[in-house]
């Protein structure tokens, strides 16, 4: 519990599966190709604060609480799944520092769960998805789930399409509005409630 600076690396073919019961502090993740699979247990923060690098393989991060990817995901061709408060209570979300990118071939981030109430935001910076990029904060009922907004450097990009959700929140806000790639087709933001969108 409440593990910091964790460092792996694996080469050919090696996939990494990294559990914590509380929060769990990354630093660089490195595979050759092979799958990240890190997920906490418990009440904590995960945080990736070194950058995860892939060469093609998925990346899946899972936090009960609050995530926080602060070093960048390359993924390649691989699918990153990104998940913040799947305990479905209380405010967590997700963040990712300002300037950073994530890249990957189908990219899902998820705040709150289906069957929970959670509040939990989304704060995005630069995502380059060759695939459908999605972001959604709602659940099943849509009358929870926290906004969808940006950093001050920030750019959403997909090859397919741009998904964004919210149950009661804005996507965007006046003046920050989410900022999209030039030239981007394929946008869907569905909003419940008074949630508001900008873009």
């Amino acid at each position: 519990a409440s593990q910091t600076g964790v460092v792996a690396t694996t080469h050919g073919a090696g996939r990494i599966y990294l559990r914590d019961a509380g929060a769990l502090t990354l630093g660089a993740i490195t595979t050759a190709g092979g799958l990240v699979d890190i997920a906490t247990t418990a009440a904590g923060t995960l945080t990736a604060g070194g950058a995860i690098a892939t060469s093609g393989g998925a990346v899946t991060l899972s936090s009960q609480d609050a995530l926080a990817v602060d070093g960048g995901i390359t993924a390649g061709a691989g699918a990153v799944g990104l998940l913040a408060n799947q305990d479905g209570a209380g405010a967590q979300g997700f963040s990712q520092a300002n300037a950073t990118t994530i890249a990957g071939t189908g990219i899902t981030v998820t705040v709150n769960t289906g069957a929970g109430t959670g509040t939990g935001a989304a704060v995005v910076s630069n995502l380059t998805d060759a695939g459908t990029l999605t972001i959604k904060t709602n659940n099943t009922a849509n009358d929870a789930g926290g906004s969808i907004t940006r950093t001050a450097a920030s750019t959403l990009g997909a090859t397919t399409a741009v998904n964004l959700t919210t149950g009661t929140g804005d996507i965007g806000a006046a003046g920050t509005e989410i900022n999209l790639a030039a030239s981007q087709t394929g946008v869907v933001a569905t909003t419940h409630g008074a949630g508001r969108i900008y873009l």
